[in-house]
């Protein structure tokens, strides 16, 4: 039985967002097809998860982060250690990158789910580009979300040859009926109020902040699901209490289960301000459950995900009246926002299962062990 290993800086569960949550899918399905999976991360990890999916779990421990990225010379001794045929990493994660190049084995292929370039950190972006050049020369192949990100992205542009574009995947379940009794709960909590959602880390690029001062325009209701640092979470909330109509804002925290909060929404947001929104996969989530979404033009996979005036709305960032106004656009027709919904909902149903996934990364792997 073939064996592949995962490494990252977190997984989901216990840590929500994007690729966690994607790496944490994709290696319970490849379990499922019957491969062997480990997943080494530096972050903690959910034992009780690992053992209902049967992946295995390596936490290779870190001694902090510095500019999000963990230092963990743990993840050198599980690349030497560890049996493995196939290594995945997912990226942005330079620690990964510089340990895979000294330890890892070299007669093994490598394949690389290239999620974001790095955006922000110029000065250390700069003196991590070599090492990410020679890591990327070495690779079997690198998986892409979307063609956007594709064209776009600086880090690749030398090696499209190597690339293929496999977007990111969900299962299909609607809302149950429980899901949907609880809506009802929810809607009725809030007077019945037009919902907005938005679901994230407080992060710098998520735009958070705009979205706030947009619904000094926005009669309706905007549930905050996420957290941030302590510093990010004083901001965000001081933001929140100065605006026009801070009532109109609610934290909800960290939620588990999405699937009830979606089916209660009107409008899923997702304001982010800088290329480092690669994908945005709570999209998917929203579409799933019928929701339509206000997003924001970055050049990267979230307008490959949210099609404009078909799906939602896109809008350029950093422009709260802008975002203000789709919104608003958005809950002023049931009719409108109902036939955005069912696109959105045919749109992830069609073209980002989550078994479309993973055969396509698999099939990668087979080919290259022959």
């Amino acid at each position: 039985m073939p064996k592949v290993l995962h490494l990252y800086k977190d997984v989901f569960p216990p840590i929500y967002g994007g690729i966690e949550v994607v790496l944490g899918k994709l290696a319970a399905h490849q379990v499922r097809r019957g491969w062997e999976v480990a997943v080494a991360v530096s972050g903690p990890v959910d034992p009780e998860w690992g053992r209902e999916s049967g992946v295995e779990l390596l936490p290779v421990g870190e001694w902090g982060r510095i500019l999000s990225n963990p230092l963990a010379p743990g993840f050198l001794k599980v690349l030497r250690e560890t049996r493995y045929d196939v290594l995945h990493l997912h990226l942005p994660c330079p620690t990964a990158v510089i340990a895979a190049l000294y330890a890892a084995k070299r007669g093994t292929p490598w394949f690389v789910s290239h999620q974001s370039d790095i955006v922000r950190q110029r000065l250390t972006g700069a003196l991590y580009s070599p090492f990410e050049s020679k890591f990327f020369s070495r690779v079997t192949e690198i998986f892409v979300s979307s063609p956007n990100l594709l064209e776009s992205s600086r880090a690749l542009s030398h090696f499209k040859g190597k690339c293929k574009v496999v977007p990111l995947g969900i299962s299909p379940e609607e809302p149950s009926e429980a899901d949907r009794g609880e809506a009802a709960r929810i809607r009725a909590e809030h007077d019945g109020k037009p919902i907005i959602l938005f679901v994230g880390r407080f992060r710098w690029y998520k735009g958070l902040h705009v979205l706030i001062e947009a619904m000094n325009q926005v009669d309706g209701v905007l549930l905050v699901v996420g957290s941030g640092t302590e510093r990010q979470e004083r901001l965000v909330r001081a933001q929140a209490a100065a605006i026009r109509h801070p009532q109109r804002i609610r934290f909800l925290g960290t939620v588990r289960d999405l699937t009830p909060l979606l089916a209660a929404t009107d409008v899923f947001c997702l304001p982010s301000t800088h290329r480092a929104e690669a994908f945005g996969y709570v999209l998917l989530e929203a579409f799933r459950a019928g929701v339509p979404a206000v997003t924001t033009e970055l050049g990267t996979g979230t307008s490959f995900v949210n099609q404009d005036g078909v799906t939602g709305f896109v809008v350029p960032p950093k422009d709260p009246d802008k975002l203000a106004g789709a919104i608003c656009r958005m809950l002023a027709d049931p009719s409108f926002r109902a036939r955005f919904g069912a696109n959105a909902r045919r749109r992830v149903v069609n073209e980002f299962g989550i078994e479309k996934m993973v055969d396509s990364i698999l099939e990668s792997y087979e080919m290259a062990l022959g």
